[in-house]
């Protein structure tokens, strides 16, 4: 379930993604000592509709290819993950696995959507998301 932005007790128009574990730990704060009953109930937000499949059947075949690169990154890592001298060795490289698979996982709804804008815009890696969206370079 993907909720339309995040809330806390302290804003009415709050960002749509905390930035920093800094920011993540104040609006858990926030909900837990949500008084006044201001945040929403789980049966009060808006479901994000599922976005529409492409019709393009090179796209969607893609898509199944990045998500199959995905499964298999995921596969090699959780091998790793088990091996405790690698993770030792290892640990900042691990989370990149993790970071590619986010990543993947991102790219191919993007590719396996009718709608790629729409898709862009539900992208929650704000780096990645910011990066899709650039301006064209200008020609010359």
């Amino acid at each position: 379930m993907g909720l339309a932005r995040v809330i806390t007790s302290e804003d009415e128009n709050p960002p749509e993604r905390a930035l920093t574990q800094a920011e993540c730990d104040a609006i858990q704060a926030a909900a837990r000592h949500d008084r006044d009953n201001r945040l929403p109930r789980l049966h009060e937000v808006a479901r994000v509709a599922p976005l529409e499949p492409t019709d393009d059947l090179i796209e969607s075949r893609l898509a199944e290819e990045i998500e199959y690169a995905q499964r298999l990154l995921e596969a090699v890592g959780d091998c790793f993950v088990s091996d405790p001298v690698i993770l030792e060795r290892h640990e900042t490289t691990m989370q990149s696995f993790d970071i590619i698979g986010q990543l993947l996982g991102h790219l191919s709804k993007v590719v396996g959507a009718k709608d790629k804008h729409q898709a862009i815009d539900r992208i929650g890696m704000q780096e990645l998301r910011s990066r899709l969206k650039r301006p064209a370079p200008r020609s010359n």
